[in-house]
């Protein structure tokens, strides 16, 4: 089987994506991890292929400025509250702007390397839409309580 791992450029993001990338290698499949140019050294460094897509995005200045002089508090102001949801807005708008960065690459190499499922972390949004393209599963691999599923009550 071929497994297409897609994520973007963020080591926390990335690194718990590992051990599965291994374990299927070490069962005799196939892997590939696409993700931004820049980030390809993180990728083989952690021991697997890397796809090297599209163009950089800056990642790390946006969001280095975002969050200069944060800290944690437990009773925070309506100006502090306003500050955490701008933050969380930048976070997810650098995982986007990775995502289309690194689309058409992405989509190009997969058509003809036809993967057999995608394995995606929560903020490599171009997971799903990869997989849904191919008509293949997806797996959206979590790294910590999942706060992008919206909770039911029973």
């Amino acid at each position: 089987m071929r497994a297409l791992f897609i994520t973007w450029a963020w080591g926390s993001h990335f690194y718990p994506m590992v051990p599965f990338g291994w374990a299927l290698r070490a069962a005799g499949h196939d892997v590939m991890v696409a993700s931004q140019p820049s980030f390809a050294a993180t990728i083989t460094q952690a021991g697997l292929p890397a796809l090297p897509a599209g163009a950089d995005v800056d990642v790390y200045g946006p969001l280095r400025e975002t969050y200069r002089g944060w800290q944690p508090s437990r009773d925070r102001t309506a100006a502090e509250k306003d500050a955490r949801e701008r933050q969380g807005i930048t976070s997810l708008q650098m995982a986007v702007n990775c995502a289309e960065a690194t689309a058409d690459d992405t989509l190009e190499f997969s058509r003809s390397w036809r993967p057999d499922f995608v394995v995606y972390e929560p903020l490599g949004f171009l997971g799903p839409v990869i997989a849904d393209a191919l008509g293949v599963p997806s797996l959206r691999l979590l790294w910590a309580t999942d706060s992008a599923r919206k909770i039911h009550r029973v």
